[in-house]
């Protein structure tokens, strides 16, 4: 077991996050991600809804903050929260505890368009949210960061993505797990921020289980047109689509946060 440090996020809520994952500066993640998720509630904007009993899949479930946020809204809602990263899926469930928050089943594993066994993903302790199986995708962020922060900002950046750990995990395809929980039936959100394997998940799928999902909320970096892919097929499945830059985002970082709903 690793060693996980506990910050305060308001007077009332804390959160276990990997060591290492306090960075200054533009990478204070954890209170970005937690203001992203709790103040500014951009899970359920753009005409996002989920009932009471809401059944909810947090895909790149980080350290659990809209897996929390989910059961404090909805505190009947079913929750499956996938988390790639041992040490970041070790934290989620801390918080679980801590937050003596039951109804979250956690899969320490990432979601893919096929079965793999052991897939080598990067993981930064300093910005752990943005872990990825494609960390040549984080050049690219380093490049961004450079041209709305300056050489400052890319210098940042790149310190902290050169602070790096490959760690292995199996990756599984959503439908498949989807399977293990047969008295699930419909899905009321689907919230996916994967750094890059957004269109993994989706291919993931099977054409038989698009039908039980009735909202997606997925954040994107717009490189070499991934935003176009994922509306592309989300369309293809007869969903309502919007793209919009995530509040407080530059425009120039290429986040998008997409929503789409089942018509």
């Amino acid at each position: 077991m690793t060693d996980l440090e506990l910050v305060e996020l308001t007077d009332d809520f804390s959160c276990y996050v990997p060591p290492g994952g306090l960075g200054a500066g533009i990478f204070s993640e954890i209170r970005f991600i937690h203001s992203e998720v709790w103040t500014s509630r951009v899970y359920l904007a753009h005409g996002i809804d989920l009932p009471d009993d809401a059944v909810v899949l947090d895909i790149g479930a980080h350290v659990g903050l809209f897996s929390l946020f989910v059961k404090h809204e909805h505190p009947g809602a079913t929750v499956l929260a996938f988390e790639p990263i041992p040490v970041t899926a070790q934290a989620l469930r801390a918080n679980l505890e801590l937050h003596e928050v039951d109804g979250v089943h956690v899969a320490n594993c990432g979601l893919g368009a096929t079965h793999e066994d052991a897939v080598e993903f990067s993981f930064y302790p300093g910005v752990p949210g943005n872990s990825t199986r494609y960390p040549e995708q984080k050049n690219r962020s380093v490049e961004l960061s450079g041209q709305v922060f300056g050489p400052q900002g890319a210098a940042e950046a790149k310190r902290q993505f050169d602070r790096r750990e490959v760690v292995t995990t199996p990756v599984e395809r959503l439908s498949r797990m989807l399977a293990h929980h047969p008295g699930l039936g419909e899905v009321d959100l689907v919230k996916i921020d994967v750094e890059g394997a957004e269109m993994d998940v989706l291919d993931g799928i099977d054409e038989a289980d698009w039908p039980r999902f009735r909202q997606f909320v997925i954040e994107v970096q717009d490189l070499d047109g991934q935003v176009d892919r994922v509306r592309a097929c989300l369309e293809a499945h007869d969903y309502d689509v919007n793209v919009v830059t995530p509040q407080g985002m530059p425009e120039a970082l290429l986040y998008r946060a997409v929503y789409a709903i089942r018509k």
